[in-house]
């Protein structure tokens, strides 16, 4: 497994932390163990979405659960919240809208391509996501895209994780 400097967790990561899912935690620690420098990222748009969660979701138990999965994901795993100024949040757009259409990110998938788009500007080399409509994009279509602004961070998801390095 190669190093990583720079890891971006999506929101369902996040969550399956916070719920103390069995791949989250093993991938976490796989992880941490194979890139010990490495850096958590959280992106803005992962934060507005916990933040949504929190304040708006009908659920009170998916509400508590945003909150307690966040304040864990800073202070026990050392997850870092990453601020965007506009310029960038707005060129993070741009890119996101590239990465939607077919055999790309689903068309309503806005914020998951915003997550990965902002992964890319803040240089990160994976994005940890449960999300199968972004780990199932081939990234030799989206690599030459990514690179002109930054990294191309691979999204992959938990459980291939820990198949293929635990």
């Amino acid at each position: 497994m190669p190093k990583f400097q720079r890891i971006a967790v999506d929101t369902n990561y996040i969550l399956d932390l916070g719920l103390e899912d069995e791949s989250a935690l093993a991938s976490l620690e796989i992880l941490v163990e194979r890139s010990l420098e490495a850096r958590f990222v959280v992106t803005p748009t992962v934060v507005e979405e916990l933040a949504w969660q929190h304040f708006h979701h009908p659920d009170e138990a998916m509400r508590e659960l945003a909150m307690q999965a966040a304040l864990r994901a800073q202070e026990q795993f050392g997850f870092t919240p990453i601020p965007m100024e506009a310029v960038r949040k707005g060129i993070a757009e741009r890119i996101a809208e590239s990465l939607r259409g077919p055999d790309l990110v689903p068309f309503q998938e806005k914020n998951d391509s915003l997550i990965w788009a902002e992964a890319c500007l803040l240089d990160c080399d994976i994005l940890v996501t449960n999300d199968r409509h972004l780990t199932g994009v081939e990234i030799a279509l989206v690599q030459p895209l990514l690179e002109e602004y930054g990294t191309c961070p691979i999204p992959i998801w938990p459980k291939k994780i820990v198949m293929e390095f635990g």
